[in-house]
C-alpha cells in the first residue's frame, strides 16, 4: 500500500489475507510466505470494508459508493454494485 491500511480479512479456505487502504486498493497476501499475490485497482477512493462472500470472493466497499465482488485466486472483479 502507498497509504494507510484501513481494514483486513481473513481468506481462511485460501491461506490469505485481504488488505484494503486509502490508496484505493486492495491487495492480497499469501501468508506462507508473506508476498503480495494480487493489487486490485478497480475502486476510486478509500476503501473502508472487506468480508468474505459465503460462496467464496471478497466484497469491498468503499468511498466511491460502490460495492465490489472479487475473485481473489484470479485478481479480478466479478461484480460491482453501484448507488
Amino acid at each position: 500500500h502507498t497509504s494507510r491500511v484501513t481494514c483486513l480479512v481473513f481468506l481462511e479456505n485460501l491461506n490469505q489475507l485481504a488488505s484494503g487502504g486509502r490508496d484505493a486498493a486492495i491487495k492480497i497476501w499469501n501468508l506462507d510466505d508473506g508476498n503480495c499475490i494480487h493489487t486490485l485497482t478497480d475502486h476510486g477512493a478509500s476503501i473502508w470494508f472487506l468480508t468474505t462472500h459465503p460462496y467464496g470472493g471478497v466484497l469491498s466497499g468503499c468511498d466511491d459508493t460502490t460495492i465490489k465482488l472479487w475473485d481473489p485466486k484470479a485478481g479480478v472483479c466479478t461484480k460491482t454494485f453501484s448507488g
